[in-house]
């Protein structure tokens, strides 16, 4: 009798994928990437406004205060993070993601799931964008008005800026990167890091069935 394996999803495979890189990793990479050493082969990442562990034995993320389990997205971000460029080069020049030469062919899906969904959500509105951005630890960037500078990860941060609307015109949105970011992350890394943001702005869903 031949034993079909269990399918496993993109996101698992990408994940056990994952694992199986950085558990080869230099643990000074990890350190040098702002991955604090939590235990044997666990460690502590700062993500945005949360403390993240990763146990790389049992091969589960946590966020440290609250026990509770990381998003698979995020999981998948974390790992390709930490296993990135140990020492990337600093950069202090910020650049759009239409700016990226690895952008191209990728603008309308990043425009679709990130800057429209932005602006049809938590971007609707000035206080309920710069609420979400001050609840999400976002730094206010007192040269401009409605634009937040957000740690996603210690060597990768953004800024993300909201316009008004002119009574014709909707709110716009921009993301503004470091111009190193595609040397920390692939390009469709950077897209669904910003949409994870977008995510985390929009606040807690209800579960399915929920009133």
């Amino acid at each position: 009798m031949t034993i079909v394996p269990v399918k496993q999803s993109n996101y698992q495979l990408a994940v056990e994928q994952g694992y199986d890189r950085v558990q080869a990793r230099d643990p000074a990479a990890l350190d040098q990437l702002g991955a604090i050493p939590a235990g044997p082969q666990v460690f502590s990442l700062p993500v945005m406004n949360r403390d993240i562990v990763i146990d790389l034995v049992q091969r589960r993320m946590v966020e440290s205060h609250t026990d509770a389990p990381v998003d698979i997205r995020w999981q998948i971000l974390i790992l390709h993070y930490v296993d990135g460029p140990a020492a990337p080069s600093h950069s202090d020049a910020w650049r759009s993601f239409a700016d990226f030469p690895d952008a191209r062919g990728y603008e309308h899906v990043y425009q679709a799931r990130v800057i429209s969904r932005l602006c049809r959500t938590v971007g609707r509105s000035r206080d309920t964008f710069v609420e979400a951005c001050l609840r999400e630890g976002g730094i206010p960037v007192m040269s401009a008005e409605q634009t937040y500078y957000f740690k996603v990860f210690p060597r990768l941060p953004l800024i993300v800026v909201r316009y008004d609307g002119d009574g014709e015109l909707p709110p716009g949105a921009s993301f503004v990167y470091p111009d190193n970011a595609p040397a920390l992350l692939p390009i469709e890394d950077v897209i669904v890091m910003s949409e994870c943001v977008v995510d985390r702005l929009q606040g807690p869903r209800k579960p399915r069935g929920a009133v």
